[in-house]
């Protein structure tokens, strides 16, 4: 009788919508008595009882309704008892709102006392329906009126750019409602200090709260132009207080974070922005986005991707003659925005919960997002004035874990060997093994190390190794054979450094390298010599081998000589030199055989180029324990089949490719039987591999040539499809991912890569402004004069300390393992009359790559430039 009595008193509960010549028209139905039906419930333990219910009462909102036939209001009562019962009520949005809900529970008290006692309750009759306010609004909301709403908006909105937040899941191409919620809890204490806080500023709790979720979007995001959408109670008139029916509409609260503010000065940007918003509420948000018309993306919700709540609708509380009243929690499963924030103020302080899509984020992610937010907060009541980017997230123990817990990687190895030292160590022990095998050559430890003497001997007589000037560097020009082994390993005996050189790259971009570097010696082959410029010493070493003693030369080599000078590529157009210590190979070195269990019989490869800083990590790690190096032709290069062909005859046991490369090969056929138990990779974003037939474990790493080739690693889980993590950090490394003010970020948060440890380079070659730049004094580090190396580039942690690659924070790209700044490029474009020429040089001048050329043509400058 009572829900019936409210559904004759309010027109909106007995209202249809039906089709008429393609738009929605309102029906009103006249009243009639609701149906209830009462179900009876299974005989079931207590907690199995409550689950089931649960379960039925998600089943009934789930059910759709029909909007023109009706009803939109559904009601059963369940019987667990004769006295105890549920009474559930389902009604479509689009017939009501939070606010009614109040109205429906207040006046359903009212009317359900009065039938028990037998004294029926009038209830004073309503001023006006919700028909009359819809067509009040209809006609209010035109001309001059909508104009000045839509004005606004229009300013407001312009170029809104989607919130880009860190997911757990790749964002599928369309929405998923699938969503869950956890909790979100403030305590009254910090409740009571942000009531405070609010009152001094000037501004409403709803604001503070506001600004306080969208530094925390800010911090998570990266991005300092936040849009959070927000519910708005939309009863204007006080008459509409008592109606029941749909007022509610959405604002778009769009705040400017830049510049790093106090987060008392972003009060007062968010305080300026709601209230505006608020003087223009009546813009329906259907027909803003209609009128704005936003880029549409399937996979995102229109104009804001976040929502905030701070319910504030009058709390109505059944008080029924007879009965004990308890509200059944019931689970939500579905979200309609990625993430939303919804508190409601309690005495026992602020509660609500965070909704999210389950298609991008899992639980614990959220349930550290809703931690970090009560950090937040803790923070902004103890310093408002602290700036943004600086107030805390990190309780003691997330921030003892991420900078301490996870790079607790301190290994023992011989901190004072050299790289050369360890090579003639392993000769003396074997000098009859394998040392380099290329096609039907074959070099063995004794011969290896004979020869380099003898070329280390020359090498000191032309200078190398004096260090009156510091270290001392050797240009190595020559192709992918033994001869290069040769060289290398007799540069580090006769004290210098060796500098490994592309003999593909153009003339002048080498002759640029030399004049750089100014190397005391060239070794190379006649057919490779340099054809124009000014070169230093030279010594071909396929026309006559230097005939010196076979004993080693004296050498006053130290670890913390450079052992090896590779050339990147300069934002500015102009390559620069990284150099490497000893100390940071072997540790390499070291670290290597001890993870992939080198032995005397294991036989690796050289496929990269050489002047790859991988040919350091697929050299030095096998001749240093007694295994043999293998070197694949050029055409078993370039070609995936011919190369798993090739890894099979030799027997390679562990094998480095670059990512490229490695992605072709664990698409190809493998034989039933090889040796290979390891495959190494790296240099570029690895993409997922679910379906790979390859026939051992691959082994994704990440390392800038700043710190000695490999930074961390990570087995690759071919059944994941998600992107391969990049791994944890390796022996003696520490990894940090750092915001903008070097302090660390959640987990799951996007941050600049920090790198620490024992195999930073020294730093560049004649560059020390930008050796200032990018290794920087670590703050984490008790050690006097300890650095840290600025990757640019962005990963975040997994759960599980798992790091994954985001991407860049400027405008680097790899190809093929090569790192190429696109400010070179840029150089190349800038020095020629047209693009076309520019193309034709850049094929030569970097590595040729339809990627780079593609890039290129999509954002060569105005043809009036040229």
């Amino acid at each position: 009788q009572a829900l019936s009595a409210l559904v004759e008193r309010h027109e909106s509960l007995r209202t249809r919508f039906v089709d008429h010549d393609g738009q929605p028209v309102q029906v009103i139905d006249p009243p009639a008595l609701v149906p209830l039906p009462l179900l009876g419930v299974p005989t079931l333990p207590e907690d199995a009882r409550v689950a089931w219910l649960r379960q039925w009462v998600a089943h009934a909102v789930a059910q759709p309704f029909d909007l023109a036939a009706g009803p939109l209001l559904r009601a059963a009562l369940l019987g667990l008892a004769p006295e105890a019962h549920v009474l559930v009520l389902v009604v479509h949005h689009i017939v009501s709102d939070g606010w009614s809900q109040g109205v429906l529970l207040h006046e359903l008290s009212l009317l359900y006392r009065g039938f028990v006692q037998h004294n029926p309750v009038e209830l004073p009759p309503l001023p006006v329906q919700y028909a009359d306010y819809a067509a009040w609004q209809r006609q209010w909301l035109q001309g001059a009126v909508l104009e000045q709403q839509l004005a606004y908006w229009r300013h407001q909105l312009t170029d809104v750019p989607p919130l880009d937040l860190p997911t757990d899941y790749p964002r599928p191409p369309l929405l998923s409602a699938a969503g869950a919620a956890v909790r979100v809890a403030v305590p009254a204490a910090l409740t009571a200090a942000l009531h405070q806080l609010s009152q001094q500023a000037g501004v409403t709790l709803f604001m503070t709260l506001l600004a306080a979720w969208q530094t925390l979007l800010a911090r998570y995001s990266g991005q300092t132009d936040i849009a959070v959408g927000t519910p708005i109670a939309g009863r204007v008139r006080p008459e509409l207080d008592g109606l029941i029916g749909f007022f509610v509409n959405t604002l778009v609260l769009r705040t400017d974070l830049a510049g790093n503010p106090s987060f008392a000065a972003l009060l007062e940007r968010v305080r300026a922005v709601c209230l505006d918003a608020y003087a223009h509420q009546d813009l329906p948000f259907e027909l803003l986005v209609e009128q704005v018309q936003p880029a549409r993306d399937t996979s995102r919700t229109p104009l804001f991707q976040v929502m905030f709540v701070l319910q504030n609708t009058p709390r109505t509380m059944m008080d029924l003659p007879d009965l004990t009243i308890e509200p059944l929690a019931v689970e939500g499963h579905t979200a309609k925005f990625d993430l939303s924030l919804v508190l409601s103020e309690t005495p026992g302080g602020l509660v609500g919960a965070i909704e999210y899509r389950t298609a991008l984020f899992d639980a614990g992610t959220m349930a550290r997002l809703g931690q970090q937010y009560g950090r937040l907060l803790e923070g902004i009541v103890a310093d408002p004035a602290q700036c943004i980017a600086r107030l805390p997230l990190l309780s003691d123990a997330e921030w003892q874990q991420l900078i301490v817990g996870w790079n607790a990687t301190e290994t023992a190895y011989g901190e004072d060997e050299c790289l050369h030292e360890l090579v003639a160590a392993q000769a003396a022990r074997t000098p009859d093994a394998i040392a380099v095998r290329f096609g039907d050559t074959t070099l063995r430890y004794h011969e290896l190390n004979a020869r380099a003497n003898q070329l280390a001997h020359e090498l000191r007589e032309q200078g190398v190794g004096s260090h009156t000037r510091g270290d001392t560097y050797v240009a190595l020009l020559l192709p992918r054979s033994p001869d290069f082994v040769i060289a290398a390993l007799a540069v580090l005996k006769a004290g210098g450094a060796y500098l490994p050189l592309d003999p593909d790259t153009p003339p002048s971009r080498l002759q640029g390298m030399l004049d750089d570097a100014q190397p005391t010696v060239l070794l190379t082959h006649r057919a490779l010599l340099p054809q124009d410029g000014q070169v230093p010493q030279i010594i071909t070493l396929d026309t006559a081998w230097p005939q010196q003693p076979t004993s080693a030369p004296p050498c006053r080599v130290t670890a913390d000589h450079v052992a090896y000078a590779i050339y990147t590529s300069g934002s500015t157009g102009t390559p620069k030199a990284v150099l490497v210590p000893h100390r940071g190979v072997v540790n390499l070195v070291r670290w290597h055989q001890q993870t992939y269990a080198l032995t005397e019989s294991d036989r690796g490869s050289l496929v990269a180029g050489l002047a790859f800083d991988a040919a350091v990590w697929e050299l030095w790690p096998y001749l240093a324990c007694g295994a043999s190096v293998h070197i694949p032709s050029e055409d078993v290069r370039a070609t995936p089949a011919a190369l798993v062909a090739w890894l099979a005859a030799e027997s390679i046991t562990v094998s480095f490719l670059p990512t490229p490369l490695a992605e072709a090969v664990a698409a190809e056929s493998w034989p039933s039987t090889v040796a290979l138990r390891a495959l190494l990779t790296g240099g570029d974003l690895l993409h997922v591999l679910t379906g790979s037939t390859l026939p051992c474990p691959l082994i994704n790493h990440y390392g800038p040539t700043e710190n000695s080739v490999v930074t961390t690693c990570a087995v690759v889980d071919t059944r994941d499809t998600t992107l391969p993590q990049i791994g944890r950090p390796i022996a003696n490394t520490q990894v940090y991912l750092l915001d903008t003010q070097m302090e660390p970020v959640p987990i799951g948060v996007a941050g600049e890569l920090y790198i620490g440890g024992l195999q930073l380079a020294r730093g560049y070659l004649n560059r020390p402004d930008l050796t200032a730049e990018r290794f920087v004094p670590d703050p984490f580090s008790p050690s006097p004069g300890a650095r840290l190396y600025r990757t640019g580039d962005l990963a975040r942690y997994r759960p599980d300390g798992a790091l994954v690659f985001v991407g860049r924070s400027d405008q680097q790209v790899k190809v093929r393992g090569y790192r190429i700044e696109l400010g070179e490029i840029e150089a190349v474009l800038r020095q020629h009359a047209t693009v076309r020429e520019a193309l034709v040089l850049l094929r030569a001048d970097a590595p040729g790559d339809p990627r780079i050329v593609a890039y290129v043509v999509e954002h060569r400058p105005a043809a009036q430039e040229h």
